[in-house]
């Protein structure tokens, strides 16, 4: 999943680079037109001094009809292209860089899950702290709260967990419309219980709800679910 949502993201990104290189295009062939017009009004008005100083007289072949100022290929057709081609490049511009910033998240947090799977016995905490953090920096889109406690256990960060993590903000981030993450963690026995709270900006559904469960591991599971907020517990032995 993860793979494949770097390939999505990466695809958006060219389609973006594609789009501004043809309107950067258009954007060239509209100022060459805006320059063309704007001599042919320097030079109508050049004539009329001209007219002024040296003939006051009526001139038989002058256009004095002719309606001509700077700002007048701004209201034409040609003017308006060019104006929307400027606006259409800033929102690609940011939208690549959006692009970009969520490309570079996506393969921290993929370098550091696969740091942490080649160690052995690496305590659950701190670990979990560095992966909320990458967490965080791949979901720039989302508010996500997380309060660092000094939790003492022997538990140990696992494949299995960051695997199950992975899947379950993966879902998170294409299916769901997420606006706040809240994550808390807490010693239970021998066991420590991560809960993740999660509000929505568009009313949840049964559909949503199915389609969390079927990607969620073993040890993750659904703790309450109503129509714009739901919370996952996490075990970890």
């Amino acid at each position: 999943m993860n793979e494949e949502l770097l390939q999505y993201l990466s695809d958006e990104y060219m389609k973006c680079v594609h789009k501004e290189e043809m309107l950067i295009q258009r954007k060239y062939e509209l100022e060459a037109e805006k320059r063309k017009y704007e001599e042919s009004v320097c030079f109508h008005l050049e004539d009329e001094k001209k007219r002024q100083l040296f003939s006051p007289l009526y001139l038989k072949d002058f256009n004095y009809r002719r309606d001509v100022s700077y700002d007048k290929f701004e209201l034409s057709e040609s003017g308006q292209d060019l104006q929307k081609c400027e606006v259409s490049l800033k929102k690609i511009e940011k939208k690549k860089k959006q692009l970009k910033d969520f490309i570079h998240s996506m393969g921290q947090i993929s370098l550091k899950f696969d740091e942490l799977e080649a160690q052995e016995n690496v305590t659950f905490f701190p670990a979990f702290d560095e992966v909320v953090d990458v967490t965080k920096r791949a979901m720039k889109d989302i508010e996500i709260d997380y309060d660092v406690e000094k939790i003492s256990s022997n538990c140990c960060m696992t494949l299995h967990f960051l695997s199950g993590w992975k899947k379950m903000f993966d879902y998170f981030s294409d299916a769901l419309l997420l606006s706040y993450i809240l994550i808390n963690t807490m010693i239970d026995r021998n066991r420590i219980i991560i809960v993740v709270e999660c509000i929505s900006q568009v009313p949840l559904g049964n559909q949503a709800r199915n389609g969390l469960e079927k990607v969620l591991s073993e040890d993750f599971y659904i703790q309450s679910w109503n129509e714009s907020t739901f919370e996952v517990n996490i075990i970890i032995k």
